[in-house]
């Protein structure tokens, strides 16, 4: 029964992250994200600044040339910048560009709102109540 559950749950989350995905196609076309990929490593750049290419890798579990890619792109649109560990020059840390914070708050306000819609069936309680288990899942 349990198996089942999760089986359920799998299926639900891989709905929602198409439908994500799906938002971030519909992104205005003058923004400097052009793909599902290049936001989700701005997005993690945005949440953690100063992150390092490899933990971006880790935490997106991609390679880490896929990630490179998506920086290098990123980083000729001017979206992030590199700096050079003072301790270990072999490690980078990126950074959003100073001039594309607030372009991508508004971006994340674009994908909350677009997003807003399929959560339209819960209550508020039960929308804090699955915040709330998802946080509970990804804690470990």
């Amino acid at each position: 029964m349990r198996d089942d559950y999760i089986k359920t749950i799998i299926e639900n989350i891989n709905v929602t992250k198409r439908r994500v995905m799906g938002c971030v196609a519909n992104l205005p076309k003058d923004l400097p994200i052009s793909s599902p990929g290049e936001w989700a490593v701005a997005h993690l750049i945005y949440d953690e600044d100063g992150i390092s290419t490899k933990e971006l890798a880790a935490r997106l579990s991609v390679t880490g040339s896929a990630v490179s890619q998506s920086v290098k792109t990123l980083e000729q649109a001017g979206l992030v910048t590199r700096t050079i560990d003072a301790h270990d020059k072999r490690l980078s840390h990126l950074h959003l560009s100073p001039q594309y914070k607030e372009v991508f708050a508004e971006m994340e306000r674009i994908m909350i709102q677009n997003m807003a819609e399929a959560f339209t069936p819960l209550t508020d309680t039960e929308l804090k109540t699955l915040a709330t288990l998802h946080s509970k899942i990804n804690s470990k």
